[in-house]
């Protein structure tokens, strides 16, 4: 990773987590980022705010495999990492598999778009 951007909260107050996922999902839309990771208490209302943008693809893993199993499937862009159920010795294998699994372009993803909806 060459260079990341710090959204965080600098503290441990509540915070509007529909202002961060939209933040996030914002800064991938318009390429100033590649791949986002939050670490929230459950990832999951960051996750499916997160993916209700186009083209955002938000996952929440609590293992490094799952991690590798999200990106290298289904490509995803945004992990999130819920740090109630996360050791801290944890979070930086998740992390850095993410961050170190390329997609397998030959999954196919059509599989994953509901368009039966």
């Amino acid at each position: 990773v060459s260079e990341f951007i710090d959204y965080g909260c600098d503290n441990e107050n509540n915070i509007d987590f529909y202002f961060y996922s939209h933040a996030i999902s914002q800064s991938i839309l318009e390429s100033e980022s590649n791949l986002v990771i939050i670490i929230s208490e459950s990832g999951n209302n960051v996750s499916i705010c997160a993916n209700k943008w186009h083209d955002i693809r938000s996952c929440v893993c609590w293992t490094d495999d799952m991690a590798r199993i999200m990106r290298q499937q289904y490509d995803c862009n945004i992990l999130c990492i819920p740090s109630n159920y996360v050791d801290k010795n944890n979070i930086l294998n998740i992390v850095n598999t993410f961050l170190q699994t390329d997609y397998k372009s030959d999954f196919n993803l059509d599989k994953f778009n509901p368009s039966f909806i």
